[in-house]
């Protein structure tokens, strides 16, 4: 199951505790743990486009 998906779903304002409705296999505990997740993905940012940014 893409973790994006399950966070997608939980930023739309879908209960962790609903989540399974719509993938029964994931747990309330596993989509929070998606959205934590999804949020580090989102907020990291590779050192070439550090450098990028430092150099332009």
């Amino acid at each position: 199951m893409p973790y994006d998906e399950i966070a997608a779903l939980l930023r739309d304002g879908v209960p962790a505790e609903r989540i399974s409705d719509y993938y029964p296999s994931v747990s309330a505990t596993a989509a929070l743990d998606a959205a934590d997740f999804a949020d580090y993905v989102d907020s990291y940012e590779p050192q070439g486009e550090q450098r990028e940014a430092a150099a332009g």
